[in-house]
């Protein structure tokens, strides 16, 4: 059976809740995602690894919306493992053709 796409990543950090899939971000989004982590979102969840770098581009993505000027290098340089909670990655469904 072939991989199952992940079709989205739920956590917690600083005190909020996040939910984060690919359809989820603009084509901006997406583009910095990619400049920044060097792949798509969608490929990462496809079987990418899903780190701690990934999780502090999520935020930065997200945080940026109602902070424009937050850089990502803010959110990583305080980002640690201890940090994030209740880290859920949502493999969807199984793939039948796989």
């Amino acid at each position: 059976m072939s991989k199952k796409p992940t079709t989205a990543i739920e956590f917690h950090y600083d005190g909020k809740d996040y939910q984060i899939s690919p359809g989820d971000l603009t084509a901006v989004e997406a583009r910095d995602y990619r400049r920044t982590m060097g792949e798509s979102l969608a490929r990462t969840m496809t079987g990418g690894d899903i780190d701690i770098d990934v999780i502090a581009t999520l935020v930065w993505l997200v945080d940026r919306r109602t902070n424009p000027g937050i850089s990502w290098e803010s959110i990583a340089d305080r980002m640690t493992y201890d940090a994030m909670t209740d880290v859920e990655i949502d493999e969807g469904e199984p793939d039948p053709s796989g």
